[in-house]
């Protein structure tokens, strides 16, 4: 029987590509799955941006119609909501004029006697 062992050399070398094969191979998997994500995130940027330019439109679109301006013209132009017998309103407000907050008073702490507070210290609440 003549069996001839490659030398270390070989072995190591294939050994070698292999690993560095299984490498690549890993490399271009990584690659492939941030592209994705690259690509997912693109997405969903695109998806903010739409929704944050939706929610300034609507916030503009509240504005307006919280205004004085808005009511009257509203109101002007609906008459149909009026029924017989109702005695419509004109609102004749200053829009100058703010309410102010009504102050909630803070509650003030009451001391505790000292044989109290060595009690609870002690034997606990």
């Amino acid at each position: 029987m003549n069996i001839r062992f490659l030398p270390i050399r070989k072995i190591l070398f294939i050994a070698g590509l292999l690993v560095l094969m299984v490498l690549v191979m890993d490399f271009n998997a990584r690659m492939e799955k941030l592209d994705a994500l690259r690509e997912k995130a693109a997405t969903v940027q695109a998806e903010a941006t739409q929704v944050s330019l939706t929610q300034i439109a609507l916030q503009t679109q509240i504005a307006e119609v919280n205004s004085d301006e808005f009511t009257n013209q509203w109101g002007n132009e609906n008459p149909m909501y009026i029924m017989p017998g109702d005695h419509p309103l004109r609102p004749q407000g200053n829009g100058d004029i703010v309410a102010s907050p009504t102050p909630t008073p803070s509650p003030s702490p009451t001391p505790l006697p000292n044989w109290k507070i060595w009690w609870d210290l002690f034997f606990g609440p």
